[in-house]
């Protein structure tokens, strides 16, 4: 029961929360935090013993699961923005995983394991951004935008999990048809595709710059949602 976890500690449930983020490969979304708690048995953790000398942080008990764990995860950000910790904890493809701070992003990025990586080149990310707008697209439908052949930068994205095939198009011919990836939603720090910037906003940020290019606008957009994702652009 999930009752149980709430009757731990509230600095012991902040840590299960943090650790639980923390260790998961994959962002971790609220509902697979819950049903992990609510199988916990307590009492075969050391739990109680977790001491602080600060006041506990007030937490409405009352609260239903799902916001309970919410208002859990903002006391742990709170924590490390109080603290000036380097990372926090960030919403992204449909769950939660840690990020780096940007100004330490930028630090991060300096390690080899970024240097040495291959960025994506601007016709994949102008392919890559057609296909984020008017997914699910044929590959005819994304040369003719481009007004270039795009077989390989279609192919390329694919290798990189950024967009998959997901049906045919009910037409002559069947082509197949192409949309993003939850990778796609990791790499620019989306939670979902509405996050995406509207394409009125685009417009506008395009007539102030005077630089008709989308592509500048993603890597924008890019560092507006989670600076980490900065220095993993690379595949």
């Amino acid at each position: 029961m999930f009752e149980k976890f709430k009757q731990l500690n509230h600095f012991t449930q902040l840590r299960i929360i943090e650790a639980l983020i923390f260790a998961s490969e994959e962002p971790i979304s609220v509902e697979s935090i819950k049903n992990l708690l609510t199988s916990l048995n307590i009492f075969e953790y050391d739990f109680q013993t977790f001491n602080s000398t600060e006041a506990e942080p007030e937490i409405d008990l009352s609260d239903e699961p799902n916001k309970y764990i919410t208002k859990l995860i903002e006391l742990v950000n709170n924590d490390y923005d109080k603290n000036d910790r380097p990372f926090r904890i960030v919403e992204v493809a449909g769950g939660y995983t840690f990020a780096t701070n940007e100004k330490y992003g930028r630090i991060v990025s300096l390690l080899p394991i970024f240097k040495n990586k291959k960025k994506l080149t601007k016709p994949q990310l102008e392919t890559l951004s057609i296909i984020a707008y008017n997914q699910p697209i044929t590959k005819p439908e994304i040369e003719k935008i481009r007004g270039v052949n795009s077989g390989e930068i279609v192919n390329s994205l694919l290798e990189k999990n950024l967009i998959s095939i997901v049906g045919r198009r009910d037409s002559l011919g069947r082509p197949l048809l192409y949309g993003t990836t939850k990778e796609f939603l990791k790499l620019f720090g989306l939670n979902s595709l509405d996050d995406l910037p509207k394409l009125n906003e685009i417009r506008n940020i395009i007539d102030e710059r005077n630089k008709p290019n989308l592509i500048e606008i993603k890597i924008d957009f890019d560092d507006t949602k989670n600076q980490e994702l900065d220095s993993q652009i690379d595949s």
